[in-house]
Order: structure tokens, then C-alpha cells, then sequence
């Protein structure tokens, strides 16, 4: 005897098509909102949620919640398990290429291993794990942190930032 669903009363398939059009939804938007924050950064602006949302053509509410769920939506913690997996296939091309002589390779393979330490400044990032933390010589720093700092110290940590950046970016 074939049952059937009392009317206005969804399926399990039902269901499962509604989850895969709203996580479908949710990496678009996503994407859209990383497209703005890329193109707004890349014309020399600190982008700001009401930006973000105006170039996207996104709701403040929506780009609000996607900056602070993005680590925690079962998608990325789909990437971040698929990162994981990747760890040890960079790991074997990095240590090949420091075999073939490339001496950047074979300079990183010695500190990913311990053997180099870098002078002074250890940056670890647990972003893999799920957390928006970066940790420097044992200080962590976390999002919530870089939250409650007064407007001075943010520009502080901005200055920091911008400095370090200067000093990395190779010159002309």
C-alpha cells in the first residue's frame, strides 16, 4: 500500500533539493562577496560591509552573516578537509623540487621540518583548523580580538600590517 504525504507537508527529497538550492545559494553569494572584496581592495579601499553589500548587490544582513559564518558552514569545512588532504602532496612537492636544486624549496622544506628556525618571528595560523587565529612568537590573535580594540590600536595594527606588507612586496 502506497502512503502518501499529507498535502503542504514536505518530503525527505523535498527536503534534500531545498538544502542543495540553499548551500548552492550560499556559495554563490560567497563568491560574489569575495569577487567585491578582491576588486574594492585592489582599488586601494578597506572594504566595509555596506560596501561589500552595494557591489555585490547583497544585503548588508547577507554579507554580515557570510563574513561570520564562513568558517563554520559544513562547505568549508568540506575545503578545509580537502586542504588537509592536499597538506602532504605539497609537502612531496616542495621536498622535490629541494632535491632538484631549487634552493627557495629546500630553504622552506628545512623550516616546515624544524631544522631552520626563522630569526625571531614564528607565524603560525590555525585558519585549517577552523579558527580565525594567527599566532606570533606564542601571541595569539584572534578575531575577536582585532573586535574589541580601541580605534587607536586597530590603526596601530593597520600600521603594523601595511608596514610588514611594504617590507615583503618585492621592489622594481
Amino acid at each position: 500500500m502506497e502512503q502518501t504525504k499529507p498535502e503542504g507537508q514536505a518530503t525527505d527529497a523535498d527536503e534534500l533539493r531545498e538544502e542543495a538550492k540553499n548551500e548552492w545559494r550560499w556559495e554563490m553569494n560567497h563568491e560574489k562577496i569575495l569577487r567585491t572584496i578582491r576588486n574594492i581592495q585592489s582599488m586601494g579601499f578597506k572594504p566595509s560591509i555596506t560596501s561589500i553589500a552595494f557591489e555585490a548587490g547583497l544585503s548588508r544582513t547577507t554579507v554580515y552573516k557570510h563574513l561570520q559564518e564562513d568558517t563554520l558552514l559544513p562547505v568549508y569545512k568540506t575545503y578545509t578537509q580537502m586542504h588537509k588532504f592536499m597538506l602532504n602532496d605539497v609537502l612531496m612537492e616542495i621536498t622535490e623540487k629541494a632535491c632538484r636544486g631549487d634552493v627557495k624549496a629546500a630553504r622552506l622544506y628545512f623550516e616546515i621540518m624544524g631544522i631552520i628556525k626563522r630569526v625571531n618571528t614564528v607565524i603560525d595560523t590555525d585558519r585549517l583548523q577552523g579558527n580565525d587565529t594567527i599566532a606570533v612568537n606564542g601571541h595569539k590573535l584572534t578575531d575577536e580580538m582585532v573586535k574589541k580594540l580601541s580605534p587607536e590600536n586597530l590603526l596601530q595594527l593597520e600600521e603594523f600590517i601595511k608596514t610588514a606588507e611594504e617590507k615583503s612586496t618585492p621592489k622594481n
